[in-house]
């Protein structure tokens, strides 16, 4: 029995790629296209998403839940300030975390926890004992340092941010849909200043060479990672939303309109949050990792010799409030990755609903031209979204090769 579970644990270390699911076996949604049609006299929204078909270690969501915290955040997409969507964990500036009307949704944390593994990730990828390109950095970075006189410590102020990248969209009659959406991580360095307020030359120098040495060696796996590690599927998922609800808000919304006259005075007040951390849970976990530290050791390798190296723990966030949306003249929508499927539903929305996205989610349908295998009218009421365990740290997001934590819709 024993060579059984060890035959079945090496098959499953090895081949990774494999998947074995059922129809509704998905680990995580992303909408990519809208459609709005009168046709009838009264409006019905199309919907096209992609599903992550889940893999070893991917927990599995309730579908639909998914598309409807989906739709949740596409509704907010379409009545929230641009100039709320911003996320940021600072241990100088507490009190500036998020934006107040964002910390109330699922959307707002989703951006935070996002915002924290991001930080992780850093001082994960600049960890000379686990990457070789970390070692890199260390070594030429301690030896440019040396050369400016930098012999016990390296003084460095570097924040990282999570961007929109390139965003490219189509648009046929009444459909909108998403061609093209990247996300970037970009270095925002900064500059240690003297008393009378003048920036210190030699730590600028030296604050310039690490940032070209992130450039070069850090950031484009960090930027792969945020485009396409399962541990930020929901941020993805958001960020879809909010391209399809601003190219919506556009094209569609008409003044008097009486979906946002109802969205615009009632939707934040009714959405209740089903992420149970709350955004100083989010930030007090941030605090911890900092107080902590990632990594701490000697270092008497070529990267730092004879050195104690500690991780520099850095700051930044997550900005969506502006970004540039390109026209496309392709008709299709988002690449389908080998590994999703596509998932199209739909419902009717009466101009005298008071509650629309209460309504909606009761009414979605898939739609069978999808190719999910999944038919039918989904739940009519749909439970609260809950995070799966990860230890004693409750919003740690972990992705390694045996084991990934996630945001997960969970299943029944």
């Amino acid at each position: 029995m024993k060579k059984v579970f060890l035959m079945l644990f090496l098959l499953v270390l090895f081949f990774p790629a494999r998947y074995v699911y059922s129809n509704d076996d998905f680990s995580s949604i992303r909408l990519v296209s809208i459609a709005k049609d009168d046709s009838l006299g009264v409006a019905c929204f199309k919907f096209t998403a992609l599903a992550r078909k889940a893999g070893y270690f991917e927990s599995v969501i309730n579908l639909n839940k998914a598309l409807g915290k989906s739709l949740e955040y596409f509704f907010l997409g379409l009545i929230l300030r641009e100039k709320a969507l911003w996320v940021n964990l600072d241990s100088v500036m507490p009190n500036q975390t998020i934006d107040r009307n964002l910390g109330d949704v699922d959307l707002g944390r989703v951006m935070l926890t996002a915002d924290l593994r991001l930080k992780e990730d850093v001082c994960a990828a600049l960890n000379p004992r686990d990457s070789p390109k970390a070692a890199e950095f260390w070594r030429r970075l301690w030896v440019k340092a040396k050369e400016l006189g930098f012999n016990d410590s390296i003084p460095l102020l570097t924040r990282f941010w999570i961007l929109p990248d390139k965003v490219e969209v189509s648009e046929n009659k009444n459909r909108i849909s998403i061609v093209k959406a990247s996300l970037k991580v970009e270095l925002e360095p900064s500059y240690y200043q003297k008393a009378d307020g003048s920036i210190n030359l030699t730590q600028k120098e030296l604050q310039d060479f690490a940032s070209g040495l992130m450039n070069e060696l850090i950031i484009p796996g960090l930027t792969k990672r945020v485009n396409v590690s399962y541990a930020y599927a929901d941020l993805r998922d958001v960020f879809q939303a909010i391209i399809l609800a601003k190219c919506f808000r556009e094209k569609f919304v008409r003044p008097k309109d009486n979906l946002f006259e109802f969205l615009d005075f009632g939707l934040l007040k009714e959405i209740k949050p089903d992420y149970f951390n709350s955004p100083d849970d989010i930030y007090q976990d941030y605090l911890y990792s900092v107080n902590t530290g990632e990594y701490s050791f000697d270092a008497p390798g070529p990267y730092a010799s004879g050195v104690i190296i500690k991780r520099h723990y850095f700051s930044g966030g997550i900005n969506f409030k502006t970004f540039k949306i390109e026209k496309s003249q392709s008709q299709d929508f988002l690449e389908q990755g080998k590994e999703e499927a596509r998932i199209d539903f739909s419902f009717f929305l009466p101009d005298d609903v008071s509650d629309p996205l209460g309504f909606a989610r009761n009414e979605l349908r898939i739609d069978p031209a999808g190719d999910s295998g999944i038919n039918g009218l989904l739940s009519q009421n749909l439970p609260g979204m809950t995070q799966a365990p990860s230890g004693s740290r409750g919003t740690k997001i972990l992705d390694t090769k045996l084991k990934t934590d996630h945001l997960v819709l969970n299943k029944l």
